[in-house]
């Protein structure tokens, strides 16, 4: 997994302003390529240290950064890969910056069945995933977070599908002030449980077997997920 901030052009092209924010990350290491290889220099650190050899933290950063700018074809070519799957699950979580009185950035996740890429940007907004997945006619798992509806709105070719992970959290939230939740989630239970024993497609090459493997997968949901579906939305009408 390779991981790299992405910042705006303004500051993209200030070394100066990158050092400086790079600088306040800590203790979030993942900001970027270079964070990435900090995290992991970080290990062998203290060790160097007490063996009474020390780095320096400006040689520490100075080495990390090269290693990023080796990288970091790699890294455009992970977020071509990701962006080309079939099925791309994206999530956004509040990156924290060491400064106070910063402005909050956001790493934004996309993955497929075998990789991920994350990117650091300060905007919670549709433009960045946007700007990631521009041309991508995957099927988009997502949370009910209102950026991704815009995205679908005027990049029309992802097809939205929302995360039952995240849907499944509101109600266990619930369930100490309304007990009644664990009706839905024992209803939720069963409809993991049928996932799990579907063929796990992604490991096959031989397009037969492919597939078969995918037929297996929709009738199973058809005949068995549907059912259940059906007996939530239903208790979920009958909460009214």
């Amino acid at each position: 997994m390779c991981l790299r901030m992405r910042t705006s052009n303004s500051a993209r092209s200030n070394s100066l302003v990158r050092q400086r924010f790079l600088s306040s990350l800590f203790p979030s290491p993942f900001a970027s390529t270079s964070g990435a290889c900090i995290f992991l220099m970080f290990v062998s650190l203290g060790e160097m240290a007490a063996l009474g050899c020390p780095i320096p933290d400006a040689q520490l950063w100075q080495q990390a950064e090269l290693l990023a700018r080796t990288l970091e074809p790699a890294y455009d070519a992970l977020g071509d890969y990701v962006a080309n799957s079939e099925l791309i699950h994206a999530g956004e979580m509040p990156w924290p910056l060491l400064a106070k009185d910063s402005t909050k950035w956001w790493a934004w996740s996309f993955s497929n069945y075998d990789s991920v890429y994350i990117c650091i940007d300060p905007s919670r907004g549709h433009q960045f995933p946007l700007q990631v997945l521009d041309g991508s006619n995957a099927l988009l798992v997502v949370d009910a977070h209102g950026a991704y509806k815009k995205l679908v709105k005027l990049h029309p070719d992802p097809t939205l599908a929302l995360c039952w992970i995240h849907a499944r959290r509101k109600f266990i939230e619930a369930e100490a002030a309304y007990p009644q939740s664990s009706e839905a989630l024992a209803i939720m239970r069963k409809l993991f449980a049928l996932e799990r024993e579907l063929p796990d497609f992604r490991c096959l090459e031989d397009p037969a077997e492919r597939e078969a493997a995918l037929k297996i997968i929709a009738a199973s949901r058809i005949e068995k997920s549907r059912p259940l579906e059906e007996e939530l939305a239903q208790w979920m009408r009958e909460q009214n």
